[in-house]
């Protein structure tokens, strides 16, 4: 350090040095009440012990490969809930009159107070190269006895939580997936059905049976231009029949000449019009007893009689008696029924083609609904696959809980009986003591000298005031003021001896008697 620096750390310490110098009965009398307050405070404060228990997170027994555990979260956040559980109110209590904790306390309190009281001396910390997997529950008190049994007793209650909040997590997640399942399994049903009886109702115009349905339908346009060919043949043939039937019955009606000298009439192969046409004709010629007019009547009648029988037994063709013309009604008879045979066949072939048009043209619009009710249904079974399976997993976790085959808490290190107070501490008290009584002493002379009017420094006149300080002239005390002053300083010395040997004898009797010796008068 050079010179200047030397000179200039002395001119910056010497006004506080100086201070110290004029008020140093403030500062030797400042200290005193402070020291002697500390080490009374150590006397008369009741000792304080601490127990301590170590608890360690012992992971699960079954691999979680096998068994995956369903209580989650992390152990820190466990152990602080458990926390709030074992210092509730109700739990505390049961502590607190179990081991008669705080016997005087309770008599003038609440226990509402006393609880609270109690609360803040039990304190959860991590030993140090844990890494979180293990910590400690700490308990203070004034019986070193109690306070090992209420920490195990902390300790204990500490494992049992656990254990049951992880059984009962597990059989809760069980309980709410089961609950869940049932849910989604009567919800599946009944998409199920709905997508069964959506496929019933819309059978036959399915996607999956688009193929199907397209060659049905060609196959049927097939059969409809075999059958429509079947009724132009049909309508030929009967066409070629009733011209047939007709020349026929030009023939018949050419052979037999009706005129005048006739004395009988052939009526063979005449229908029943033709023989009253007939009839009309000869009644406009003859009279009713003509011959040939009663032979007709005769020949209607039997007609007229034929056809009732006819009608009233099965429907068929008017048979005349002539085989040939006979055999051409039946023949056309034949026809017309298998032409309506056709026809109709014609009409259902028509209308499975449009119904099977009509289902290839919903096709598109059904398998974008089947989409949507396959696609819900797939993600239902989905979801109901997912719960099963993790229903499954919290049945085999909640056994493992059952098993105690889960992670656990264990007490490795059980609390014992603590052989020295925590409280008070005098490595941490008496260096404290001491510097706060000092610098007690130091800010009340550095109070009092700045109160004071006082100027001992030329150099702070001229700061203050802005005068230049011509001359100092000192102190000049007279033999009386001397001695004066003499008493004044023996007097302040006698009673500063006094007090230190006050802090002395305390500080003896605090290293002989122990701290705490004296907290029975409190």
């Amino acid at each position: 350090m050079t010179v200047a620096r030397q000179a200039s750390l002395y001119q910056n310490l010497y006004p506080y040095v100086q201070l110290l110098l004029r008020r140093k009965w403030l500062v030797i009398f400042g200290m005193i009440p402070i020291m002697i307050a500390g080490l009374i405070y150590c006397l008369v404060t009741p000792l304080t012990y601490r127990a301590d228990a170590v608890i360690v997170v012992v992971p699960q027994k079954v691999p979680e490969s096998y068994v995956r555990s369903i209580v989650t979260g992390r152990n820190d956040e466990r152990i602080r809930g458990i926390l709030q559980e074992i210092t509730s109110r109700t739990t505390l209590e049961k502590l607190i009159k179990k081991y008669n904790l705080y016997a005087g306390m309770r008599n003038s309190y609440p226990m509402e107070t006393v609880v609270e009281f109690m609360k803040d001396r039990i304190e959860i910390s991590n030993p140090r190269g844990s890494r979180k997997t293990a910590f400690n529950i700490s308990f203070e008190g004034s019986d070193p006895k109690i306070v090992a049994q209420v920490t195990n007793a902390l300790a204990n209650m500490f494992v049992e939580h656990n254990l049951k909040l992880r059984e009962s997590q597990s059989a809760s997640t069980a309980k709410f997936l089961s609950e869940q399942l049932d849910k989604i399994y009567l919800e599946l049903k009944k998409r199920e059905e709905n997508l069964r009886q959506y496929k019933m109702k819309h059978m036959g115009a399915l996607p999956e049976q688009r193929q199907s349905n397209l060659a049905t339908l060609a196959s049927l346009q097939q059969q409809l231009q075999n059958i429509q060919e079947n009724i132009r043949r049909a309508q030929d043939r009967i066409i070629l029949i009733r011209q047939r039937i007709a020349d026929q019955r030009r023939v018949l009606r050419a052979s037999p000449s009706v005129g005048d000298s006739s004395s009988s009439l052939s009526t063979h192969g005449l229908s029943l019009s033709e023989l009253k046409e007939r009839l009309r004709l000869l009644l406009s010629r003859y009279t009713e007893n003509h011959p040939d007019v009663i032979a007709l009547k005769k020949a209607i009648k039997r007609q007229e009689r034929l056809l009732r029988r006819r009608r009233g037994s099965l429907s068929g063709p008017v048979l005349t008696g002539n085989p040939a013309l006979d055999a051409l009604q039946l023949q056309l008879q034949s026809a017309q029924l298998e032409l309506n045979q056709l026809k109709q066949e014609e009409r259902r072939t028509a209308m499975q083609i449009v119904r099977y048009q009509k289902r290839i043209e919903e096709t598109p619009k059904r398998e974008q609904e089947l989409i949507d009710l396959t696609r819900d249904y797939e993600n239902l079974k989905q979801t109901y696959d997912d719960l099963l399976k993790k229903k499954l997993e919290a049945e085999q976790a909640a056994a493992l809980e059952r098993r105690q085959q889960g992670e656990q808490f264990k007490i490795i290190d059980p609390a014992r009986v603590p052989e020295k107070p925590v409280k008070p501490d005098l490595k941490k008290l008496l260096p404290l003591i001491i510097v706060l009584a000092f610098c007690t002493g130091v800010g009340l002379a550095f109070t009092v000298d700045i109160l004071s009017n006082k100027y001992y420094d030329p150099d702070e006149i001229k700061q203050e005031y802005g005068l230049d300080v011509l001359a100092c002239i000192p102190l000049l005390l007279s033999p009386e003021e001397v001695k004066r002053h003499r008493r004044k300083i023996v007097m302040l010395s006698s009673v500063a001896s006094l007090g230190y040997l006050l802090v002395a004898g305390l500080l003896v009797l605090l290293f002989t008697r122990g701290p705490g010796a004296f907290s029975g008068l409190i």
